[in-house]
């Protein structure tokens, strides 16, 4: 009669095992929120029965009351009912409803007669394992469940993030050697993630790739300057993250949970190389496959196209590939010899030698009416929409937007473009020491340079890169220090006009004859939520205390570029270069559908917009007419050696061709010389052949110093 039970009961456990991965699998092919919502009342289920497992009565009626709202939920929900049917049938709606039905069953079946029967250890046992393993996937599922998705998650990337999480959580159990604790330390990897990502992909409009994990530093240092609202995404995060807790609080005293016995460990170092060789084949790419590296470049440019097409655990790992630089095909030193046949004699003012340059790379400076018609009150940029004297200026294209500031100062200061090397910050892992850039070109001509940025030296890996660049002089955030700048700090941050008073006073104070300033403000870093400021500027289109604050920051920014304009007019020869790194990001819904619409844009003209920044190139000197210009920033330090007339190296002499064929150009895309704007997608062949050979320059450039061209990136005859 026992053995009878016994096997009646071992048959019972192996039938909720198998419906209960059953319904995993269904859950996973079907991907709507509505049979999340259904797995995760199942967990919660679970973990109520571990809660009040010793009172069945309470435990029966909570989990009863629990299943039956959440079906009546679900049955009722015409929104559910309404999406399906354009796409299904009847039959099909049922069979899907029914799923969820047996999920509650199932719970409420294995949480009931858990206790009331004597189940076969061993089948127990499994059943607590799956039990435990479904709580580390569905927390996974939860990641995707703090994203925005618009464009809609592919059965492809869920089903690859629930293997990819299964054999990491696996690993962590063969490693701790107790599964309740290995995947409770998964789950609260996952869980940190999931809101950390969430708050990135809030505040910067793009979740995290493989190099923003080497950022991390330089995102805390600028986080305390937005806010972090609790949305419901995250709560229910946080609340199935705290069913873990429960769960593994409740299970931990089972002595199955070990799996430290020696006999076991061979078995465990074996399961452990075998789920890091399958995790390893899934991420593997083929980067001899043309069209696997236009994939990876895709994802790149648009990690949600990466998350939603291939995972999030495999878009992270896929991203590092982009960390290497991939040698161009057909690429060997001989090849750059075409370069040596460009030679521009430049240019506007080459008989005055300035003696001083300034450049400002000005944090989030920009004109938001080239992507949102907007009105004020009273004008935000009076005196640069007025500048038309001795000037060039117009809309540079930034390979970025609402972050990654280095990613711009990289363009700037050493001509490349980031679509050679996009979803990378170059300053992180491509610049060494003794890297050509214009600091070496304007050093080779006696140039004593000088880099200023008024936060911590650390961010963006600053601290090591002007060194490698050979900046002379190096000053960070100790200058906020100085008694005569105290007075010019605004939220916090050193005012625009507070560091052009710095600029000014090191100048005057320098004893080398000729002088080349690289300066990176703070003053219009977000967010733009500051209690207390008083916003001068107001668009009543919008309901927006954000967009009040940032403008009234760039009525702040028109006027110290009017202190400083008019303090170097009848100074020494003077250039002074300003541009604006990137856009600004909002974090109010009101002021995110601006952006939306053309960062989801098919047409490239239109997604161009929110990477537009404004610029000028202004000197004291000469008399040349008044010229706007569109560029971009990869092509602005080249533009700045032409209209000084300064020697430029056979790199620059490059990159003035190629504005011939291409007047801009970004990760996104690039405008031909017709004002077209354009998809790399499909180039003509001269301009294919000229960024072929782009591509050639910058890998000779960055790959090592020993194998970099001199006669190409150096002046002939110079210091170098």
């Amino acid at each position: 009669m026992e053995s009878h039970l016994k096997q009646s009961n071992l048959i019972r456990d192996i039938g909720i095992i198998i419906g209960i991965c059953l319904v995993i699998s269904l859950n996973i092919i079907q991907l709507e929120q509505y049979y999340f919502c259904a797995v995760f009342v199942g967990i919660v289920c679970i973990t109520i029965h571990n809660l009040f497992r010793r009172n069945k009565i309470l435990l029966n009626t909570i989990i009863g009351i629990v299943s039956v709202a959440m079906l009546v939920v679900l049955l009722w929900n015409r929104n559910f009912y309404n999406r399906w049917y354009e796409y299904d049938s009847v039959w099909v709606l049922i069979a899907k409803t029914a799923v969820n039905i047996l999920l509650v069953a199932t719970v409420f079946l294995y949480a009931f007669w858990h206790k009331k029967t004597s189940p076969d250890a061993r089948v127990c046992a499994v059943a607590r394992l799956l039990l435990v393993l479904l709580q580390v996937f569905y927390c996974a599922f939860a990641v995707h469940f703090t994203i925005n998705y618009s464009l809609g998650i592919s059965a492809k990337a869920v089903m690859t993030d629930f293997v990819l999480c299964f054999f990491g959580a696996l690993i962590l159990c063969m490693v701790v050697g107790n599964y309740i604790w290995g995947t409770f330390a998964f789950s609260t990897v996952v869980t940190v993630f999931a809101v950390v990502n969430h708050f990135v992909f809030e505040f910067r409009g793009t979740p995290i790739i493989y190099n923003d994990l080497f950022a991390a530093g330089t995102a805390k240092n600028v986080a305390s300057g937005y806010g972090y609202p609790v949305t419901g995404e995250i709560a229910l995060v946080l609340l199935f993250y705290v069913c873990v807790i429960i769960n593994t609080l409740c299970l931990h005293e089972s002595q199955n949970n070990r799996l430290w016995k020696k006999r076991a460990i061979p078995v465990r170092v074996g399961i452990v190389i075998v789920c890091s060789l399958l995790v390893s084949k899934i991420n593997h790419i083929d980067l001899d496959d043309s069209d696997a590296l236009y994939h990876l470049s895709k994802i790149a440019w648009d990690p949600m196209f990466g998350y939603n097409q291939d995972g999030i655990i495999k878009t992270i790992i896929q991203t590092r590939n982009c960390s290497v630089l991939h040698k161009p095909k057909g690429y060997t030193k001989e090849a750059l010899s075409e370069v040596e046949q460009y030679n521009i004699s430049n240019s506007l003012l080459a008989e005055t030698k300035p003696k001083n340059i300034i450049v400002i790379m000005n944090e989030s400076w920009s004109d938001l009416s080239v992507a949102l018609p907007i009105e004020t009150n009273v004008s935000y940029n009076t005196f640069y929409s007025g500048m038309n004297q001795n000037v060039i200026k117009g809309n540079a294209l930034a390979s970025v937007w609402g972050g990654g500031t280095c990613n711009s100062e990289y363009e700037f200061l050493l001509g490349n473009s980031m679509w050679y090397t996009p979803g990378t910050y170059p300053y992180q892992t491509f610049i060494k020491e003794g890297v050509p850039s214009l600091v070496s070109t304007l050093e080779a001509q006696g140039y004593h340079s000088i880099a200023i940025h008024p936060l911590e030296k650390e961010n963006w890996n600053r601290e090591n890169v002007y060194q490698y660049l050979g900046f002379d002089e190096m000053h960070y955030d100790e200058i906020i220090e100085e008694e005569q700048l105290l007075s010019y700090m605004e939220r916090g941050l050193l005012s625009d006009e507070g560091l052009y008073e710095y600029i000014k006073r090191s100048l005057e104070e320098a004893s080398n004859e000729y002088n080349f300033v690289f300066a990176v403000t703070i003053q219009n870093h977000g967010g733009y939520t500051h209690s207390g400021y008083e916003n001068e500027v107001v668009c009543e289109e919008y309901d927006s205390y954000e967009l009040n604050q940032y403008l009234t920051l760039q009525k702040q920014t028109d006027e110290a570029i009017k202190q400083l304009i008019e303090y170097y007019e009848e100074k020494e020869p003077t250039v002074i270069v300003m541009f604006g790194d990137h856009q600004p990001i909002f974090t109010e819904s009101t002021m995110k559908d601006y952006t939306l619409a053309a960062r989801e844009s098919k047409d490239i003209e239109q997604k161009e917009k929110i990477y537009k920044v404004p610029y000028f190139i202004w000197t004291n000197y000469g008399d040349f007419a008044f010229r706007e210009k569109d560029t971009s920033l990869n092509f602005l330090g080249t533009n700045l050696l032409e209209v000084t007339g300064l020697q430029m190296t056979g790199y620059h002499c490059f990159l003035v061709e190629l504005q011939k064929y291409i007047k801009a150009m970004n990760t996104i895309g690039y405008q031909d010389a017709s004002g077209n704007y354009c998809s790399y997608e499909k180039m003509d062949s001269e301009v294919e052949k000229k960024l072929e050979l782009y591509k050639k320059l910058m890998y000779n450039q960055l790959k090592n110093n020993n194998q970099t061209n001199k006669d190409i990136f150096y002046l002939q005859g110079g210091s170098n």
